[in-house]
């Protein structure tokens, strides 16, 4: 005996797989209301392990673990399930995750089976319902605090790249619509500086510093950046990472950008404008690498 579960998130497909398989997230929502997970590893591929414990609100502890079985980026997730108990291992059962988008939403349809008894299916329903509550709490203040942009572009990888590291190609498109670069200074190597001063069409002027953290030409780029007060301080720190695939036709790019530490009143302002800010930006790069 399966019972399934269908549950719709205010969140994007990728964004959603991503708390499904990425430890950082999955410990934040993957036990029942008022359970901690202080330890969980995994090994993500087909025929990887994982394992994990939780913390009862009573301080009992509970270990479980299994083998995935089957992965499809932003799509499905299929994981054995078993609890590890002192006597032994528990009866395995298959946990089937599939993903769709629904207008930039998330649908899941989650199943797991079989079961040898209606109580021990029961109980596993009503945690992973839990579960699922808290998952949905987490990805509203995710979304909140990291922006995942994709975008297919008619030009090679090494193309895609080189606008995002080429100080001049860079000041042409980077900001929203209507802004320009007056100040675009950047030193691509590890450790090296970013600073650009993006101006609004009204002339305010909105600037930025980082660093950079990790150059994988023409794949990967990782800087920290910060937009910085009138004294010059960051305000906050994001982390982006800039992802470049080859694709049909052409690239395939994804840029990540997640918020370091906690959302506070100076902060909230930017991160609320931060995906409509990134999608501009994006398009105006689109635009640049048409011509």
């Amino acid at each position: 005996m399966n019972f399934t579960i269908t549950r719709h998130f205010d969140a994007p497909r990728d964004l959603v797989f991503e708390a499904w398989t990425q430890k950082e997230h999955l410990d934040q929502w993957s036990a029942p209301k008022g359970f901690t997970i202080p330890f969980s590893e995994g090994d993500l591929r087909p025929g990887g392990s994982w394992r994990s414990m939780m913390v009862a609100p009573d301080g009992e502890e509970h270990r479980l673990g299994g083998v995935y079985q089957e992965i499809v980026s932003g799509e499905r997730l299929s994981f054995t399930h078993a609890w590890e108990e002192e006597h032994g291992r528990g009866p395995e059962s298959l946990v089937q995750v599939h993903l769709f988008d629904e207008d930039g939403d998330t649908r899941m349809e989650f199943s797991q089976g079989p079961f040898q008894t209606p109580v021990s299916r029961d109980g596993h329903q009503g945690g992973w319902s839990e579960c699922f509550d808290r998952l949905d709490a987490y990805l509203a203040d995710l979304k909140f605090r990291q922006v995942v942009l994709t975008r297919t572009l008619p030009v090679a990888p090494q193309v895609v790249f080189d606008a995002w590291i080429d100080q001049a190609q860079l000041a042409e498109w980077w900001g929203p619509h209507g802004f320009t670069n007056p100040v675009c200074e950047i030193d691509v190597k590890v450790g090296g500086v970013i600073h650009i001063d993006m101006a609004s069409p009204d002339g305010t002027v909105y600037p930025m510093s980082g660093v950079y953290r990790e150059i994988d030409p023409p794949h990967k780029l990782v800087f920290l950046n910060s937009p910085l007060d009138d004294s010059g301080k960051p305000i906050f720190e994001l982390v982006t990472t800039v992802i470049v695939e080859p694709a049909a036709g052409g690239s395939t790019l994804t840029v990540r950008a997640r918020l370091e530490g906690e959302v506070t009143d100076a902060s909230a302002p930017f991160l609320s404008g931060m995906q409509e800010g990134w999608r501009q930006s994006l398009e105006r790069l689109e635009a640049f690498l048409s011509h």
